[in-house]
């Protein structure tokens, strides 16, 4: 499935792993003690149907993997400047 790269919306949800109900990226910002002017630069990484993936450097929904695989097709690089 294509990727893209975008900041955050205010109804993001990541189906994270271990969890059966998908967690508020908002709130995982709290929780994960993000300050308020970094939120909305850091990258979300979504799907074609605008589903959060992943938030590169900081948490990996359940459905990516930063992991390589025999089956790994593509690198996806996120940089910053």
């Amino acid at each position: 499935f294509p990727l893209s790269v975008r900041h955050r919306k205010e109804a993001d949800r990541i189906f994270l792993s271990g969890m059966t109900n998908a967690k508020r990226v908002s709130r995982l910002f709290i929780d994960e003690k993000v300050s308020r002017n970094l939120r909305d630069r850091l990258p979300i990484v979504v799907t074609s149907k605008d589903e959060v993936c992943a938030i590169p450097e900081l948490r990996y929904g359940r459905n990516f993997t930063k992991e390589q695989t025999a089956e790994s097709k593509y690198i996806f690089v996120v940089g910053t400047n």
